[in-house]
């Protein structure tokens, strides 16, 4: 009796299975959505479960030619992989709320028309080198076996990934969770998704927009799995990117974000829509990279940046100085230029030649963009040169007759040593001492007053040189923008 009933219920199920696999199949004939439920099964049973091989045999026309609306399906589960890989057809892919058994093979398909995999469960989808003429969907989605692969990928609308979760393989010490390496997509959303064994997306071309804002990005190593490989840099790797328009890492309404790294090197976009907190914490890389516009950024908020970066490079504080001079802000430039220079004098041993050089420059005259300091050192060495001839031993007398010796070295006070030195420093200044006073130094003593009273004035001439130089532009810094 009991294999009796055994055998009617394989024939119930049976029959079940064919009428799930008929009405799959007149769902890609005539282009009516097939539902079953408006979530996604927790297990398969007869009454919502087909093989992926199904959706391959429909896709390519093997019940007939597929409707121009395309095959439709929610809260199914499919068993085993779905093969797409180098298939053509016209029309929407959707398997929304599905519970996929496998993984799903889309390598060097072509589709015209909607792909869309929404609040799914997935192993793994492989879509390297596919051509999707539309949009690609994996909204709200859970890819726990590998993740996403889309390396050379072509999606003429966006590609839309937010929240959803997508996880590397934890064994093979190479993969990313997500890998858009040299694709080309419209718009990129990868808003308040959960990327575990980072992404990968280097060489990427978009026509639009990259959102990463209220991401949760974590790279292979803070997973704890192994990482290999040379194009390690954090969670986020957007390396050699062209972005025709923005790169959100955070906004006023969705400022959550966080990755323990961020590769922006050669990076070129339009906006850069930050904070200062952000792109501090998550030691953004950002050399090469070129922008026109920042947002919710200020200029010195991304100075600060630049300045608590791990490593340096020269070209963001270059980057970031030319923008300072579009908008205006030349104090901003200044600064941030100065900020430059005193890192890669930071950068240098101290002893060094080239080192101790740029010191002295630096203290001197700011690299060259405070030529002011000049006026300063000026000031400086006349003040110093006045305290000499005030209290060293008396070297200036008055100027004798014609024919005749001057005499001893007179006391002078503060008034006239001053206007001695300013006659004698400045040769286009004269307050008539030159004529009254003359140099008579007659022992050792007041000739090594004298050498130093000549060796400020040699000094004072520098300075003196420097500043009308500098001022007049004929020297300046050759990373001046």
């Amino acid at each position: 009796m009991s294999s009796i009933l055994g055998v009617l219920r394989e024939a119930a199920r049976v029959k079940r299975t064919s009428q799930l696999r008929r009405r799959v199949i007149e769902a890609g004939t005539t282009g009516l959505v097939f539902k079953i439920a408006g979530t996604r099964p927790q297990m398969a049973n007869s009454d919502n479960s087909i093989d992926g091989q199904l959706i391959s045999e429909i896709l390519a026309g093997r019940f007939g030619q597929l409707h121009r609306y395309g095959l439709r399906l929610q809260g199914l589960c499919i068993r085993g992989d779905i093969d797409l890989s180098n298939l053509t057809w016209k029309g929407a892919l959707h398997l929304k709320d599905c519970y996929i058994q496998g993984d799903i093979n889309m390598n060097y398909a072509h589709v015209t028309g909607e792909v869309t995999f929404d609040r799914s469960s997935i192993g793994y989808v492989s879509a390297r080198y596919a051509r999707i003429e539309g949009t690609f969907n994996i909204r709200r989605a859970e890819l726990f076996e590998g993740g996403f692969g889309g390396a050379g990928m072509v999606v003429t609308g966006g590609l839309n990934m937010h929240h959803s979760v997508f996880t590397a393989l934890p064994e093979e010490k190479s993969s990313y969770a997500v890998r858009l390496y040299r694709a080309k997509v419209g718009d990129l959303y990868l808003y308040s998704a959960t990327v575990k064994g980072g992404i990968f997306a280097n060489a990427m071309t978009v026509d639009r927009h990259v959102r990463l804002q209220g991401g949760d990005f974590h790279s292979r190593i803070a997973m704890g799995w192994e990482q290999t490989g040379p194009d390690y840099r954090g969670a986020i790797g957007l390396g050699n990117c062209n972005i025709s328009g923005s790169l959100y890492v955070c906004t006023k309404t969705l400022d959550y974000f966080k990755a323990d790294g961020l590769d922006l090197r050669g990076t070129s976009c339009g906006t850069i829509y930050a904070t200062e907190e952000k792109l501090a914490s998550c030691d953004a890389n950002l050399e090469g990279l070129t922008y026109d516009r920042l947002q919710n950024i200020s200029a010195t908020e991304m100075l600060h940046v630049l300045e608590l970066a791990k490593e340096f490079y020269s070209q963001p504080y270059v980057q970031l100085a030319s923008y300072c001079s579009t908008i205006g802000d030349l104090t901003t430039r200044r600064r941030t230029l100065l900020a430059m220079e005193r890192r890669i004098t930071k950068e240098q041993a101290f002893f060094s030649r080239s080192g101790l050089a740029r010191r002295i420059y630096g203290s001197l005259v700011g690299y060259g963009y405070s030529a002011w300091l000049a006026l300063v050192w000026l000031l400086i060495v006349t003040a110093l040169a006045t305290v000499v001839v005030k209290f060293g031993t008396p070297i200036f007398s008055l100027k004798p007759p014609a024919g005749s010796l001057p005499g001893a070295g007179q006391d002078l006070g503060w008034s006239n040593s001053l206007r001695i030195v300013i006659d004698n420093f400045l040769p286009f200044a004269s307050l008539g001492m030159k004529d009254t006073w003359v140099a008579a130094p007659t022992n050792g003593i007041q000739w090594m007053t004298m050498s130093a009273f000549l060796s400020l004035r040699l000094l004072a001439w520098a300075f003196a040189a420097l500043a009308l130089l500098s001022f007049t532009h004929v020297v300046r810094n050759p990373r001046t923008l």
